[in-house]
């Protein structure tokens, strides 16, 4: 959570500023009764008695702008929530990933997709099907979900092969540093992270266009809030 300094009779702003886009969804989507007490304690700075916190606490939980999800599947049982505002752009994504299906976005020729994939006789079924979709489906967005060590880096290479050889420029990014570099070096995609991808987009540094591919590494390791400038730049441009 965003620094914020509170005196406790300022219930409405701390709990304002914890609903925000600073808040207690600012790296997370969802949050427990604990979150909001810490983020509440932290936001006192000459403290407050345990009772005052648990009340704010309360307070915020039963808002209208805070959704309770569901319980954790694990021995807590605790309650997690999130925020309209965060729910509304997580909803935002998802509709325009949908609204993206049929953009005609990264398709290769057919013979240049099938020399990328010749060239690794090791690809199996799975790659192989995967390297079709990415390269010949056409939807602005795809999302590949595979168990680690199933070879989707190894495929990843051939559908880059396939890209660059149709006229496509494909960059990675990825949240961790070490984690851009690893997608570099094995798939031959020239990497960044996602916070210098997006400053680059933003100071236009770095500028998108239909023949540009971004793949995110380990997209289900970023936050809702990292990935939505990404997303909103690539549907702009019609990446």
């Amino acid at each position: 959570v965003r620094p914020y300094r509170a005196m406790p009779h300022e219930s409405g702003p701390l709990l304002d500023h914890l609903a925000s886009p600073y808040g207690v969804t600012e790296k997370a989507s969802m949050f427990d009764r604990l979150a909001v007490l810490r983020a509440v304690a932290a936001a006192l700075p000459d403290g407050a008695p345990v009772g005052t916190i648990e009340t704010m606490t309360d307070e915020f939980l039963t808002r209208a702008d805070v959704v309770a999800l569901a319980e954790r599947g694990d021995w807590t049982h605790a309650v997690e929530y999130s925020t309209t505002e965060l729910l509304a752009l997580e909803q935002h994504l998802v509709t325009s990933a949908l609204n993206r299906r049929d953009d005609r976005a990264g398709v290769v020729p057919v013979p240049v997709l099938l020399d990328a994939i010749a060239a690794r006789p090791g690809l199996a079924d799975e790659q192989v099907a995967m390297v079709h979709r990415l390269c010949g489906a056409g939807a602005g967005v795809e999302v590949v979900n595979a168990a680690a060590g199933t070879g989707k880096t190894y495929a990843l290479a051939a559908a880059r092969h396939a890209w660059e050889h149709a006229g496509y420029q494909v960059i990675g990014t990825a949240v961790a540093a070490k984690a851009a570099r690893e997608l570099e070096t094995a798939a031959s995609i020239r990497s960044f992270t996602l916070a210098r991808l997006t400053g680059d987009l933003t100071r236009n540094r770095l500028r998108l266009n239909p023949s540009t591919i971004v793949v995110i590494d380990e997209a289900g390791m970023a936050g809702t809030r990292q990935l939505a400038p990404i997303l909103d730049a690539t549907q702009a441009a019609g990446t």
